[in-house]
């Protein structure tokens, strides 16, 4: 095992119990401060809606994800709280690897470790969704505002990754239809009434073009973290934990169980393949060898 590879290891275990060992200690401890898993654990299906945007228990996620979630209450919620944090870290390790060493100690990550959010779930789905579309339909169904990353498979004329992305999320959105039609006409009104911007962060509106233009050029120039950055400068609200989706960047600096897959992605489609992209520098053409005499 060359000393390269044993440090990375080394930072992974490193990462990956000091991550656990926050977990635990919240577990042991009242729990810290799971404020977003408890929105999940406590949505009701009849009137997911009943808190304004951003309340302290405002449910701000599609009805599909409501009833996705909804199952939580069956069980104790510590044992949820405790579950999904978990989950988290495995998906922080999965996709930082090493750095996540370095994120542990960072305030949105920890934060975000501590609230019990889903902004590393949704790092996850981004980086798989390069090599799975169908995995998006979990960003879309939580924050479709995310979805302005697509442009990354519209940019490589990839329809067929789209359709797959598309078709998934649809697939949930007809069963929360089926099952809580009500839903859908107050969550639009909550969601086209969000508070503008928190901290004076800059409101979506005017971040939305911004991740649209960084999905496309990172598309064209084959550069597969700027689906990420995308997917967190779509975000509908910045908030203190947001820059948490930022560690599915670290995917691709890595030699992890995603990474491989993920730069194997690149020119794998013939639409795709046929595009050319002019180059900056000027190539050296070898003169053509003449015909003998």
């Amino acid at each position: 095992m060359s000393s390269r590879r044993l440090l990375r290891d080394l930072l992974i275990a490193v990462a990956g119990t000091t991550a656990i060992t926050f977990v635990a200690f919240w577990a042991l401890n009242g729990l810290g401060n799971p404020n977003d898993v408890r929105n999940y654990y406590d949505v009701n299906l009849a009137n997911p809606y009943h808190e304004p945007y951003l309340g302290t228990s405002s449910f701000v996620y599609t009805p599909a994800f409501a009833i996705l979630v909804a199952g939580l209450h069956l069980l104790p919620f510590p044992l949820v709280a405790t579950a999904w944090r978990l989950g988290e870290v495995a998906a922080l390790l999965l996709v930082a690897g090493p750095f996540a060493a370095i994120a542990i100690f960072t305030p949105w990550v920890a934060s975000e470790l501590n609230l019990a959010n889903i902004n590393i779930y949704i790092a996850l789905a981004a980086v798989l969704g390069l090599r799975w579309p169908k995995v998006w339909a979990f960003v879309l169904i939580t924050k479709p505002s995310c979805g302005i990353a697509l442009m990354w498979f519209v940019a490589r004329r990839d329809w067929r990754a789209l359709r797959s992305a598309l078709a998934a999320t649809a697939a949930f959105v007809i069963v929360s239809l089926v099952l809580i039609p009500h839903a859908w006409p107050d969550y639009f009104s909550l969601v086209t009434h969000p508070a503008p911007s928190v901290d004076g962060s800059p409101i979506l509106w005017v971040r939305l073009p911004v991740a649209a233009l960084v999905a496309v050029v990172g598309s064209l120039r084959n550069w597969r973290p700027a689906i990420v950055i995308a997917v967190w400068l779509g975000r509908p609200v910045w908030e203190g934990v947001n820059p948490a989706v930022l560690v599915g960047v670290a995917a691709f600096y890595w030699h992890g169980p995603l990474v491989g897959r993920a730069w194997r992605t690149g020119l794998t489609h013939s639409r795709w393949s046929s595009l050319k992209i002019p180059s900056l520098r000027p190539e050296t053409v070898p003169p053509t060898p003449k015909p003998p005499a």
